[in-house]
């Protein structure tokens, strides 16, 4: 079981904007702030007691909830579509000129099969594209949550897959790197929004949770969200 305390995690963005003034990014005033805000933060009735069990079950499971149905087959009728794990897709060696793969392998908690798959399904020539959650994103909480027959929370496995890892699989099958990005949400300089009244209960968890710490929130802020791989198998 996973246990999610919406005070440790309050924490954790005080801690990381802690470490950003620690290395520079701000000066005495903001970490005088911030530790004032901790005092507050650990005085606080309302996050007294508020942990939550949270049971990891299958990502298949998850999915299978929030999906509500296959809208891909009703958009593009006329497409075939497969269900199969990554690792074993049901087509043959060299028939794919593009591969996308979207939101999938922060799942996935080994990507050596995964992409040696994509590498044999490929022909030579072909792209592939890769967009994950940044491993970031993840530790901050950005995973797929759902409520169980009873209401229980649930929550599916989440790797937090570094930008090495994804390197080094793709070059052991034989994949060039064309590009790679880690875009991030840029904010205008406008000044924090006044704190919420309230953190919201565990399924608005954690995004509801930055709008009680609005300024320590946007310090910590400013992290890659998506990373986003162009590789491609040589053509000879």
């Amino acid at each position: 079981m996973i246990y999610q305390d919406p005070l440790a995690y309050l924490l954790g963005l005080e801690g990381i904007a802690l470490l950003d003034g620690w290395a520079g990014d701000h000066d005495r005033a903001f970490t005088e702030a911030r530790l004032a805000e901790i005092r507050r933060l650990l005085a606080d009735e309302q996050l007294r007691d508020r942990g939550v069990l949270v049971e990891q079950v299958s990502a298949a499971a998850v999915y299978g909830q929030v999906s509500g149905g296959s809208y891909a087959r009703r958009r593009v009728p006329e497409a075939e579509f497969h269900v199969a794990g990554l690792d074993r897709l049901p087509l043959p060696d060299d028939c794919v000129d593009v591969i996308v793969c979207a939101l999938a392998l922060e799942h996935v908690p080994r990507l050596d099969p995964v992409l040696a798959e994509f590498a044999r399904v490929l022909r030579p020539g072909g792209d592939l594209v890769i967009s994950d959650v940044h491993h970031e994103v993840i530790t901050r909480g950005s995973v797929m949550t759902c409520r169980g027959p009873a209401g229980e929370p649930r929550i599916a496995p989440t790797y937090r897959h570094q930008l090495g890892d994804y390197l080094r699989a793709a070059l052991r099958h034989g994949l060039d790197v064309k590009r790679c990005e880690e875009p991030r949400v840029v904010r205008a300089d406008e000044p924090p929004a006044e704190p919420a009244t309230g953190i919201g209960d565990w399924q608005d968890w954690p995004f509801s949770l930055p709008d009680y710490l609005p300024s320590a929130a946007r310090a910590a802020g400013g992290r890659p969200d998506l990373v986003i791989w162009h590789f491609q198998l040589p053509a000879g």
